[in-house]
């Protein structure tokens, strides 16, 4: 494009970013405390917590990692995207209701506040080792967003990648840190509309340009059939490890904090299970669009060189740029910045938490007001932000490359999760030594050279299952107190059912809930002293 199809395409992008901080400070108004500016109140409806949670977990990698991956290794990439539905599905009718119910009962606001309160661990290691693992992945995975949102700024704009980075760092930064979750997740389900209508767009964008689906597909099987392609390109189950380790990379779903702290911030446990169909319906459009263009992609470009800065991580940017007008290329490049803010905040809300709530509140000045909580939070907010940005001139990896260790970090606190919601047999030492077991597997998969493999996040995930299951076995029972807090977090078939208007599943669990939340807490209260 010229320098005034750059102009137009200037404008729309700008339009985007005006109406997002005006979003963002609007939606920051409503703080009012800590509990406010960590998860909205405790009051968000489905919708919003639905559009966000998807935005935000899709980050900016399903724009430009997964375009990279489907561009050069095909079918194989789906394993990832077909086994989504199913984690989240299991999310959702495991930890994510009894997770929302746990916080309340528990009284946390974070993720290090419910590993301490549900063990009762009055020295704090816990604490310390959920906040210390939270900081590490939250870092590197906005340094991934960083990235990617510096690549698709440089190739739209012919900046500097490092001038993309700024930009990028700086919006995110500035909202996030003054808005909070309102903020957050106001600006999430904005940016994820834009990402649902770009992903829309590619997929009938890429059909046509290679001519039809059949003609696209015919286009790879010659491709197959003349050596320029492994046959896996389009026949993966000729390589199933290689296939299972892409389904098994969203396993560190289940210990995200950025995703389940949507959870803990649902109005009631009705809006914590309506969101389920939103969620699969938001994810089905994200990521059929952008498998139909990541996998035709190879037939319309089926040189590198032919993909902007032969980098083909950006092959959805080249879809947009070369074959759309300027302006709506322009808001549509958006909804992948758009991508790459709606994680990239999330997880610097989550980041600065675990550093002025967790560790500056609830270990070293317990006697902090709300008001030096939150200004200590919009620092970290600020820190952890330029940490990330200084992170990104270090090593100019792909995004999927850097992503992927932050998967294994962050992902290792599903273990703990699940097994400490569910089963009363856990022990603190479990969960301590399946936090740790899980990031020195998952690194050690790294630095060995194996990810080129075997991704090494479902590595790393299962065998902080086994080890925290392993572990809690062998050491002491926790106090019978603790054990029996498991009971707590589900009272769903405690009580008669709900008849008339109230009688759908979701009404009745959050019925039983809200109807025994009296008696959840007064039994609950002596345990957590």
């Amino acid at each position: 494009m010229g320098g005034q199809g750059t102009g137009i395409m200037m404008a729309g992008f700008v339009i985007y970013l005006a109406v997002v901080l005006f979003v963002g400070i609007y939606a920051g108004k409503m703080n009012k405390n800590n509990v406010d500016y960590y998860v909205g109140g405790r009051g968000m409806g489905q919708w919003v917590l639905a559009t966000s949670m998807c935005a935000s977990d899709m980050s900016g990698f399903i724009f430009t990692g997964i375009a990279g991956m489907f561009w050069s290794t095909g079918m194989p990439v789906l394993g990832d995207y077909v086994f989504v539905f199913v984690v989240y599905i299991a999310i959702f009718f495991t930890q994510g209701f009894k997770l929302r119910v746990a916080s309340r009962v528990l009284d946390a606001v974070t993720i290090p506040d419910y590993f301490e309160a549900r063990f009762k661990d009055k020295s704090h290691v816990l604490r310390w080792c959920t906040c210390v693992i939270m900081v590490i992945g939250v870092t590197v995975y906005v340094m991934s967003q960083f990235t990617a949102g510096g690549k698709v700024l440089a190739t739209l704009f012919g900046w500097q990648q490092w001038v993309g980075i700024i930009i990028t760092a700086l919006f995110v930064v500035g909202y996030t840190t003054g808005g909070g979750f309102f903020a957050v997740c106001w600006t999430d389900f904005l940016q994820g509309m834009i990402m649902c209508v770009a992903s829309l767009v590619l997929a009938f964008l890429a059909v046509k340009l290679a001519g039809g689906f059949g003609a696209g597909w015919d286009s790879l099987v010659n491709m197959v059939n003349a050596g320029e392609l492994e046959s896996r390109f389009i026949e993966p189950f000729q390589d199933i490890p290689y296939l299972i380790s892409w389904a098994f990379i969203v396993l560190g779903t289940f210990g995200y904090p950025h995703v389940n702290v949507r959870f803990m911030a649902a109005k009631d446990t009705k809006t914590s299970i309506e969101m389920l169909p939103l969620v699969m319906i938001i994810m089905a459009v994200f990521e059929t669009g952008t498998a139909i263009a990541g996998i035709l992609g190879k037939a319309i470009y089926p040189s590198v060189e032919m993909i902007r800065n032969s980098d083909p991580e950006m092959l959805y940017i080249t879809m947009f740029m070369d074959h759309l007008p300027g302006f709506f290329c322009g808001v549509l490049v958006a909804g992948i910045i758009a991508a790459v803010m709606s994680t990239a905040d999330s997880l610097l809300l989550v980041g600065s938490s675990a550093i002025a709530n967790d560790i500056g509140f609830k270990i070293l000045h317990p006697e902090w007001t709300e008001e030096k909580v939150l200004k200590v939070g919009r620092w970290a907010t600020i820190g952890l932000g330029l940490l990330a940005y200084l992170l990104t001139f270090t090593h100019f990896k792909s995004v999927y490359w850097i992503s992927s260790n932050a998967w294994t970090w962050l992902g290792s606190l599903g273990p703990g999760m699940i097994l400490s919601l569910f089963w009363k047999r856990t022990t603190k030492i479990g969960v301590l030594v399946g936090f740790w077991g899980a990031i020195i597997i998952g690194t050690g998969w790294v630095i060995t050279g194996l990810q080129d493999i075997y991704q090494p996040t479902g590595v790393a995930i299962i065998s902080g299952l086994l080890i925290t299951w392993i572990v809690s076995l062998i050491t002491p029972q926790e106090p019978k107190e603790i054990q029996d807090l498991v009971d707590l977090f589900d009272l769903s078939s405690k009580k008669k059912p709900v008849t008339g208007n109230a009688a759908s599943t979701a009404s009745v669990i959050n019925h039983h809930i809200e109807e025994n939340m009296e008696v959840v807490e007064r039994y609950a209260a002596p345990a957590l002293k």
